[in-house]
C-alpha cells in the first residue's frame, strides 16, 4: 500500500493500483494486514477496513497514556495470519481473527441482514466460506425473514440454499401431525428463529410484535424490525395471500429437483393445497391433469366439499381412477346443459378459462376431456356406457372414441354396433367404415349392414333432393356435395367389396331412383342384360355401355347393346306416328304400341316409351 499522508492506495509489485483506494480519518501510524483486512492504528484508535473495497468495519478505542504512538503488527506479512498484535506504550494487545461464520453469525443474531448477506458475498467472493455453508446460511436467513414476515425475501433466500430440503417447509402448510411429519428434519441451523409453525400462526406473531415495535417507537425506543412494515403495517389476509404466493413458488422450484417419491407427494398435494386457498382454478387443473405425485386420499373430499370438481376429475383421469373421473366429466355435462352452472364461454375476455377452452361450451368441455379417457380405456363396459352422452354433444367425439388406436385391446365389434343410438347413423357408418377399410373385417353381415346403412341414406339424399323445389337455392346448393360424397361412397363400396348380399340390398333401392347403384348390383348379380338397359337407357350413358360390353369381352354382348338401342328407337319412332295419326284425324295407335312393345319383349323398353310418349303430347 501506498500513502500519500492519509491516503492509502494498494498496488501490486510493479506499482499499478489494483484495489480501493483508503481515505482515513487522520494520517495512520503504522498498518499492518491480516487478510482480508487492513488495520491501521493512528489517533489513540485501531481501525479495521477490508482490503478489497475499502469499507470500515470495526474501530477499538485506546486510552492514550504517556507518548509514543501505536504499532500494529501481524506474522507472515499478513498472509494466512489470524493474529494481530497492538501495542502502546504501556501495553501490548493481541487480537484474534472471527471466523466468517461467526460474523455472520453476529450480525443475524442483531437481525443485521443486509450487512450479513453482503459479508457473505464478501467472503464467498474471496473463497473464505465453504458451498456448505454458504447454503446453510441462506436456509438460515430464510427462516430469519419468514419469521419476520419477509416472505419473498425469505424464498429468495431458500431457493439459493442447495441443501435446504423442501419438506422443512411442510409443517407451515400443514398441522402436525400428518401424512409428511416424518420427512421433516428437525435441523435448528443456529437456534436463531422459532420452531416452524402453521403460517396463521407465524403472521398472528408476526403482527403481535408489529404492533409491540409501533408500541415502543412511539415511546422513542429503536427496534429492529422493519421500517417499511412500521410506516405501513399490511394486513393480516395481505400477508397471508403474499406468504402462500411465495411458498406456492418455492414448491414449483423444488418439483424440478430429484426428490425421492415421499417427498414429491408432499410437494405435489401441499401445492394443490395452496392452489386452492387462493382459487387459482387454471393451475389446480394443470397441475391435476399433468403427471402428477398428488395423494387423492388428502385431496379427494377437500376439492369436492369447494366445488372443483373439474380438478377432481383432472387428478382421477390422471391417477387411473376413469371410472370416477368419467362419472364427474358426465355429471358437469349434464350441469351445463341444464343451466345449473355457468358456461365457461359466459366469462369476461379476461378471463384466462376462456383463453384455454377457447369458444367452447362447457358440456362440449367435458365430452372432450372424456374421450381422452375413453380413447385410451380398453375397458369396454366402460367405454359403452359412456358413449351415448358423448355421441349426444359431438357425434365426431363418439367416432373418434370408437375408433382409437390408442387403446391396447380393442372393443368388440358386435358390442359396439348394438350400443350405438340407431338414430345416429353417422356414427354407425363412420364405425362400420373404419371396420372395413382400416380394420380388415371380412365378416360379410357387416358388410351388408354397411352396404344397407349407406343406401338408406343415399335414398334418404336423393328424396330430400327431388323436393328441393321446398328450399332455396342456397340450402340446396349446401346439400349438394353431402348428396355427391354420400352417393360416391355407396357406389365405391359396392364396387370395392364382394362380401355383402347384393340381392337384400338391391330389395332395398329398387324403387329408388339409384340407377347407378342398381347397375352395380345387378353386375355383381351376373345380370348383364338389366346393366345393358340400366347404361343405356336409364342413364344414357353409350359410353359406359360400351365399356360394360367391353369388359365382359363377348360378341353377344355387343349384340344385345344394339338390340337395346333399336328397341328405343323403335318405340319412340312409334310414339311420333301415333301422334301424326291422332291429328290427321286416324284411330290411334296406341294399342299397336302397346303391342310392338310387348312383342319386343322389354318392359324397361316399354315404360320409357310411354314416359318419352307423354312428353312429347304435351310439347308437340
Amino acid at each position: 500500500m501506498l500513502l500519500v499522508d492519509n491516503v492509502g492506495v494498494v498496488v501490486d509489485r510493479s506499482g499499478h493500483p489494483i484495489g480501493s483506494s483508503f481515505v482515513f480519518n487522520t494520517t495512520p501510524d503504522c498498518i499492518a494486514e491480516v487478510f482480508p483486512y487492513v488495520v491501521v492504528a493512528g489517533d489513540s484508535k485501531v481501525d479495521v477496513y477490508r482490503r478489497r473495497n475499502g469499507a470500515h468495519l470495526q474501530a477499538i478505542p485506546f486510552a492514550r497514556a504517556g507518548t509514543g504512538g501505536l504499532i500494529v503488527a501481524s506474522e507472515d506479512a499478513g498472509t494466512g495470519s489470524d493474529v494481530v498484535v497492538v501495542a502502546t506504550a504501556y501495553k501490548v494487545f493481541c487480537y484474534h481473527k472471527v471466523s466468517a461464520v461467526e460474523q455472520i453469525k453476529a450480525l443475524l443474531r442483531r437481525k443485521n441482514y443486509g450487512e450479513a448477506i453482503s459479508l457473505l458475498q464478501e467472503f464467498e467472493a474471496d473463497g473464505e466460506i465453504s458451498n456448505d455453508m454458504i447454503s446453510f446460511v441462506h436456509a438460515q436467513l430464510g427462516f430469519l425473514l419468514f419469521f419476520d414476515l419477509r416472505f419473498k425475501d425469505a424464498v429468495n433466500h431458500f431457493l439459493l440454499s442447495e441443501t435446504m430440503q423442501p419438506a422443512e417447509i411442510f409443517p407451515f402448510i400443514m398441522q402436525d401431525p400428518n401424512r409428511w411429519s416424518d420427512l421433516v428434519p428437525r435441523k435448528r441451523y443456529w437456534g436463531l428463529h422459532a420452531p416452524p409453525k402453521p403460517l396463521e400462526e407465524v403472521i398472528d406473531d408476526g403482527l403481535v410484535t408489529l404492533q409491540q415495535a409501533l408500541f415502543l417507537k412511539k415511546a422513542g425506543v429503536d427496534t429492529v424490525v422493519d421500517e417499511d412494515f412500521l410506516s405501513n403495517p399490511p394486513s393480516r389476509a395481505d400477508l397471508l395471500e403474499l406468504a402462500i404466493r411465495n411458498i406456492i413458488r418455492y414448491l414449483c422450484a423444488s418439483r424440478e429437483k430429484d426428490l425421492s417419491s415421499a417427498e414429491m407427494e408432499g410437494v405435489d398435494t401441499l401445492l394443490m393445497y395452496l392452489y386452492r386457498a387462493l382459487n387459482f382454478v387454471d393451475d389446480m387443473e394443470k397441475l391435476a391433469s399433468s403427471q402428477n405425485s398428488c395423494v387423492v386420499e388428502e385431496l379427494e373430499s377437500l376439492l369436492d366439499d369447494s366445488g372443483h370438481l373439474r380438478t377432481l376429475a383432472f387428478l382421477y383421469g390422471s391417477k387411473g381412477m376413469c371410472s370416477k373421473s368419467l362419472g364427474i366429466w358426465r355429471m358437469l355435462a349434464r350441469n351445463y346443459s341444464a343451466g345449473l352452472w355457468k358456461d365457461h364461454t359466459s366469462l369476461s375476455e379476461t378471463d384466462s378459462l376462456e383463453t384455454l377452452v377457447g369458444k367452447m361450451s362447457g358440456e362440449e368441455i367435458a365430452a372432450v376431456e372424456a374421450s381422452k379417457i375413453l380413447q385410451a380405456s380398453s375397458d369396454q363396459d366402460l367405454v359403452l356406457e359412456h358413449l351415448g352422452w358423448v355421441a349426444d354433444i359431438d357425434q365426431e367425439l363418439a367416432i373418434a372414441i370408437l375408433t382409437s388406436e390408442m387403446r391396447e385391446k380393442q372393443l368388440s365389434p358386435e358390442k359396439v354396433v348394438a350400443a350405438i343410438d340407431p338414430e345416429k347413423v353417422g356414427i354407425h357408418q363412420r364405425y362400420m367404415q373404419w371396420l372395413i377399410e382400416e380394420q380388415g373385417c371380412d365378416e360379410p353381415h357387416y358388410h351388408t349392414s354397411y352396404a344397407l346403412s349407406l343406401s338408406k341414406s343415399a335414398m334418404d339424399a336423393v328424396h330430400s333432393e327431388s323436393n328441393y323445389g321446398e328450399k332455396n337455392n342456397k340450402e340446396f346448393d349446401s346439400d349438394m356435395p353431402f348428396i355427391y360424397l354420400l352417393r360416391e361412397r355407396l357406389q365405391l363400396f359396392l364396387q370395392a367389396s364382394d362380401l355383402y348380399d347384393p340381392e337384400e340390398v338391391l330389395d332395398v333401392i329398387s324403387e329408388s331412383e339409384l340407377w347407378l347403384e342398381k347397375a352395380i348390383l345387378y353386375r355383381k348379380m351376373g345380370q348383364e342384360n338389366i346393366v345393358l338397359q340400366i347404361l343405356a337407357l336409364k342413364l344414357e350413358d353409350s359410353e359406359a355401355a360400351e365399356q360394360y360390353c367391353a369388359e365382359i369381352g363377348r360378341d353377344d354382348a355387343y349384340i344385345q347393346y344394339a338390340i337395346t338401342s333399336l328397341q328405343y328407337l323403335y318405340i319412340v319412332a312409334c310414339c311420333w306416328i301415333c301422334i301424326w295419326t291422332q291429328k290427321m284425324g286416324k284411330d290411334p295407335c296406341l294399342q299397336q304400341l302397346f303391342d310392338s312393345s310387348i312383342i319386343m319383349g322389354n318392359h324397361w323398353i316399354h315404360y320409357k316409351c310411354w314416359r318419352d310418349y307423354l312428353l312429347i303430347c304435351l310439347f308437340s
